[in-house]
């Protein structure tokens, strides 16, 4: 389903561990960015529960396809457990995504960003 198995394939699992470990009290920059990060979702679930954002936008935001609503809702009745574990998956991938791009921690894997991308990090 995902090609993570063929990305890692030969790599110290042990190394990527490190990548995606919750940031630790001498990484500031990286606590403050999975604070903001669960912030905005604690905001964005809120409002959704609260029936602030209508079914129409629950479709387009459920889309792979940007401007093409998708035939489904986004799925936002979650239990507490289930959400926690996808809240926590996301804040495993930021930090992942930051250790390796902005700490430029090991191991060294590939990946290429886009200027946007670039220019949001510097």
């Amino acid at each position: 389903m995902t090609k993570w198995t063929h990305y890692l394939k030969g790599q110290q699992l042990s190394s990527i561990q490190a990548l995606i470990s919750m940031p630790t009290v001498d990484e500031p920059a990286l606590s403050a960015l999975i604070s903001a990060f669960s912030a905005v979702v604690e905001d964005a679930r809120r409002s959704v529960l609260d029936d602030r954002i209508n079914v129409f936008d629950l479709h387009r935001v459920a889309s792979f396809i940007q401007g093409r609503p998708f035939k489904k809702p986004l799925l936002t009745k979650l239990q507490e457990g289930t959400y926690t574990r996808y809240k926590g998956v996301w804040q495993q991938l930021l930090c992942f995504v930051y250790r390796l791009t902005v700490l430029r921690q090991a191991p060294s894997l590939h990946y290429l960003l886009t200027f946007q991308q670039q220019e949001a990090i510097n």
